[in-house]
């Protein structure tokens, strides 16, 4: 939505006209791109996990459906590799110093995994509410997402001539077994040139 500057333009000019003003600063419009950065910094200190999982930003994605498998596999990134806590954050695992494992985190207050839980939004300083390593599991539950994505017809994934910019969907499948941190796409159909 926030790719239509009207259309935010519109919901921004009509939520100012419904909600009240409050008691203390009155309601005020602000810009389209002053609305997506709040909402985004908003999401960001919510806590809420997100991850790109089809991975394309030039083509629409549909109908998804996440489910999440009642049993529990031992925990591995997409590539096969062994999930592994990232101790040093350096994104590759480090004999010694990482351990094995699926990261399970949290919100504490100082980033003490003994400390109480907390919700970010509800601090001034930064620091005093932060993500958290609570433990290293050896096993997660797998998270299956499958979504239908457009596919321009005229690239190198069909086998058959069309126009310039001409679109089709093609079902896809991606599994993650280490908490969604990282996924294995699928494309289940293969019918977008047919």
């Amino acid at each position: 939505m926030f790719g239509d500057d009207a259309a935010v333009t519109d919901v921004l000019t009509a939520t100012v006209a419904q909600c009240p003003s409050g008691s203390t600063e009155p309601l005020v419009l602000v810009s389209a791109a002053e609305a997506q950065a709040e909402l985004e910094r908003g999401i960001a200190e919510s806590g809420i996990f997100r991850k790109n999982v089809s991975k394309t930003e030039d083509w629409g994605e549909s109908k998804q459906k996440l489910d999440v498998m009642p049993v529990y596999f031992p925990g591995k990134r997409s590539n096969g590799d062994p999930s592994f806590c990232d101790q040093d954050d350096d994104g590759v695992y480090t004999e010694g110093v990482d351990l094995l494992g699926v990261p399970y985190e949290e919100w504490r207050l100082g980033g003490d995994p003994a400390a109480e839980e907390c919700d970010p939004r509800l601090f001034e300083d930064p620091t005093a509410c932060v993500i958290t390593l609570i433990e290293c599991r050896e096993v997660a539950k797998p998270i299956i997402v499958t979504y239908e994505e457009d596919i321009d017809i005229h690239d190198d994934q069909v086998n058959v001539d069309f126009y310039d910019g001409r679109f089709a969907a093609d079902i896809y499948t991606s599994v993650s077994r280490d908490d969604g941190t990282t996924f294995k796409r699928m494309n289940v159909s293969r019918m977008a040139d047919m």
